[in-house]
C-alpha cells in the first residue's frame, strides 16, 4: 500500500461511516472505523515493506527479520543469523503492532520474487528452519547438539527467566508507584527508536494505552504478590541455570568445547534484564542505559541488583564480548 493510499483509507472509512450512521452512535462508529482503517493500512504497509526488501535482485537481502528492541526471542534469532553469516536485513517495528496484525516477533520473511513472500514466526521455529537450511555448512556446527531433550529444557529455563524478568519490569513501569513511570513503556516498545518507521512512531500514542491495559491483564501486574513472586522466581531460575554451568567442564550449557545455540539462547534471555549494553547490537535503550534505570527507577534497579551482578550475568557479558561478533 502506497503512502497516499495509507492516508486516504482512514478518511474513506470515516466518510462511509458518517453516511451510514447518525444519531448518538455516530461518533463511536466514526472513531472505531478510523482506528480499524489505520490498523488495516498499517498491516498492508508492513507487508509491502517486506515484499520490497525480499527479491532476487543481487543488492537485496535474502531474508528480512522483523523485530522490536525489547525482545530476547528476536535476539536469539539475530545471534544465530549473524553466526551463520546470513545475508539479512533487520526491520524494527513498534512493539504494539504485533497486537493488531495477528502475529508476533521475531518474524523471518523470505521469498523468490517480488510478489512471493514466506514468513516464519516464533524463534524456535525460525531456528529449526535455519538448522535445516544451513545445517550442512561448517558455520552451523553450533546449531547441532547431542542431547536435544536437555537442550530444550535449558532453553525453556532461559525463556521462563525472561518471562519473569519482563513481568517484574512491566510491574515497575506500569503499576508500582502509581504507574508514574509509564512513559518508559514507549522506550520499551521502540517509540523513540529512530530505526522504527516514522509513521509507526506517530501512531504510538493511539495504541499505547491499549497495550498498557493488555500487559496488565496478561502479566497479572495488579496482583498483590506480583513483585514478591517475581523476585523469588528470578533468584530461583538464576540459581538453576548457574548450577548447570557449574557442572560443565567447558563453562557451556551443553558442556561443548565451543558455545552452542543453547548458550546464545540463554544469553539472549539474560542480556537485556542484566543491563548488558551490547544487547541488541547496542540498539536497546533499556539495556544500554543502566545508569538511567538506577536514577529514574531505583526500586526496579534494586530488585534486579542481585540478578544483574550474578555469575550468570557475568557469564553472559563474557559471551557477548568474546562470541557475539
Amino acid at each position: 500500500m502506497r503512502p497516499s493510499l495509507f492516508k486516504v483509507a482512514p478518511a474513506l472509512a470515516v466518510v462511509v461511516t458518517v453516511l451510514l450512521c447518525n444519531g448518538i452512535f455516530q461518533a463511536v462508529f466514526v472513531g472505531v472505523a478510523y482506528l480499524a482503517a489505520l490498523v488495516v493500512a498499517n498491516i498492508s504497509a508492513i507487508s509491502t515493506r517486506h515484499l520490497e526488501h525480499v527479491s532476487t535482485h543481487p543488492s537485496k537481502p535474502d531474508y528480512v527479520l522483523e523485530t522490536f528492541p525489547l525482545s530476547p526471542f528476536v535476539e536469539k534469532v539475530r545471534w544465530v543469523l549473524d553466526k551463520l553469516n546470513v545475508n539479512y536485513a533487520e526491520e524494527p517495528d513498534l512493539g504494539v503492532m504485533m497486537l493488531f496484525r495477528g502475529g508476533s516477533v521475531p518474524a523471518l520473511h523470505f521469498g523468490g520474487g517480488s510478489w512471493a513472500l514466506s514468513t516464519i514466526s516464533n524463534s524456535a521455529d525460525i531456528i529449526a528452519y535455519l538448522r535445516g537450511r544451513f545445517g550442512h555448512e561448517s558455520a552451523a556446527r553450533f546449531l547441532h547438539v547431542d542431547d536435544a531433550a536437555t537442550a530444550s529444557k535449558i532453553e525453556a529455563l532461559g525463556d521462563r527467566l525472561c518471562e519473569v524478568a519482563r513481568r517484574l519490569f512491566y510491574y515497575h513501569v506500569l503499576v508500582h508507584d502509581g504507574g508514574r513511570h509509564a512513559p518508559f513503556l514507549s522506550i520499551m516498545i521502540g517509540g523513540d527508536d529512530p530505526r522504527v518507521p516514522a509513521w509507526q512512531r506517530r501512531l504510538a500514542p493511539l495504541f499505547r494505552p491499549v497495550q498498557a491495559f493488555l500487559l496488565k491483564r496478561v502479566f497479572r501486574l495488579n496482583s498483590p504478590t506480583c513483585r514478591e513472586k517475581c523476585v523469588a522466581q528470578l533468584h530461583s531460575l538464576t540459581t538453576q541455570l548457574e548450577q548447570v554451568l557449574a557442572a560443565s567442564s567447558h563453562n557451556t550449557f551443553m558442556n561443548t568445547a565451543e558455545p552452542s545455540y543453547v548458550d546464545y539462547c540463554v544469553a539472549a534471555s539474560v542480556g537485556c534484564f542484566s543491563f548488558n549494553t551490547a544487547y541488541s547490537n547496542g540498539n536497546c535503550r533499556i539495556a544500554g542505559e543502566p545508569q538511567r534505570i538506577r536514577d529514574e527507577l531505583p526500586e526496579l534497579a534494586r530488585d534486579f541488583e542481585q540478578f544483574s551482578t550474578s555469575t550468570l550475568a557475568t557469564w553472559t557479558k563474557e559471551l557477548y564480548e568474546n562470541k557475539r561478533n
